[in-house]
């Protein structure tokens, strides 16, 4: 997984509150926010080495009602 913090993608994940399902043999299954924390130096986070991204949880987003209707 890349580090990177000029991804596309990670403002929008970011924004959205993500969580990231991850797991290894030693640590076992975790989800971590991606949120402020997310990011601990340029091109490192908080995914430990021996971690596998497992699935992304994306919540759903509200329905936004048109003012003008």
């Amino acid at each position: 997984m890349t580090g990177s913090p000029i991804s596309d993608l990670n403002p929008i994940f970011m924004a959205a509150g993500i969580k990231l399902n991850l797991c290894s043999l030693k640590h076992g299954n975790r989800t971590i926010l991606m949120d402020h924390t997310f990011f601990i130096g340029y091109r490192r986070n908080v995914v430990l080495p021996e971690e596998v991204l497992i699935s992304i949880d994306i919540p759903f987003t509200k329905e936004v009602k048109n003012i003008n209707n």
